[in-house]
């Protein structure tokens, strides 16, 4: 076997190794909330917003499953992913007012709507005790961005 030909076979079982690990982590993740693969779609406002939903939706994934492997469980898990859904949905709406935004990665938008004081205005909060819990799902979201 030549280099060029053991590089090609490590990249493709690498690239078979990435691909095998997401969909071991939508699995894993569907266990917990079963109708995240609809997320874009209830998301979206237009035709045109669905591959950004789908952008949104990756960047959130990877803190979901921080959530999980760091042992939340129950209630509080769904509230998160609840909160994170609200999050989803507000950064599309943002970002369809704003198309400007779209330009922006969708991690850099998320990034730049969380901080240490919580996260966005979101409209379907009914009080203060759900803007709370939202705001504490994006400080860890923006905790957990920080450190990835």
């Amino acid at each position: 076997m030549t280099p060029a030909t053991t590089t090609n076979i490590a990249s493709t079982n690498s690239k078979a190794t990435v691909y095998a690990n997401e969909v071991a982590s939508d699995t894993l993740l569907e266990e917990y909330c079963v109708d995240l693969a609809e997320w874009p779609e209830r998301w979206q406002l237009t035709s045109d917003d669905h591959h950004y939903c789908k952008q949104v939706l990756a960047v959130l994934k990877p803190f979901m499953l921080s959530l999980v492997h760091n042992g939340i469980q129950g209630d509080a898990l769904q509230r998160h992913f609840n909160n994170l859904w609200l999050l989803g949905l507000e950064i599309v709406r943002t970002s369809h007012i704003n198309p400007a935004l779209r330009r922006q990665l969708a991690k850099q938008l998320i990034a730049d709507s969380v901080d240490d004081e919580g996260g966005p205005i979101c409209r379907e909060l009914e009080n203060d005790t759900a803007r709370d819990a939202f705001d504490a799902t994006c400080r860890m979201l923006h905790q957990y961005l920080n450190a990835h």
